[in-house]
């Protein structure tokens, strides 16, 4: 299985189901697990793309 998203190519497989749990669970999360996952973002440097992916793959949802 492979998945691709036009707005974050470097996601795919395994990386983007991860990702897409990850968003699908976001609203449960505490405040530390959203802390986490800015600083996970931050880290890759794509924070700026954040909510656009977001949004885009919350439509696959």
């Amino acid at each position: 299985m492979n998945f691709e998203v036009p707005c974050v190519p470097f996601l795919q497989g395994q990386q983007f189901l991860l990702a897409v749990v990850l968003i699908s669970n976001i609203i449960s999360m505490d405040i530390f697990s959203k802390y986490l996952l800015h600083l996970i973002f931050s880290r890759l440097e794509i924070l700026d793309r954040y909510q656009f992916c977001l949004e885009r793959v919350t439509e696959f949802l």
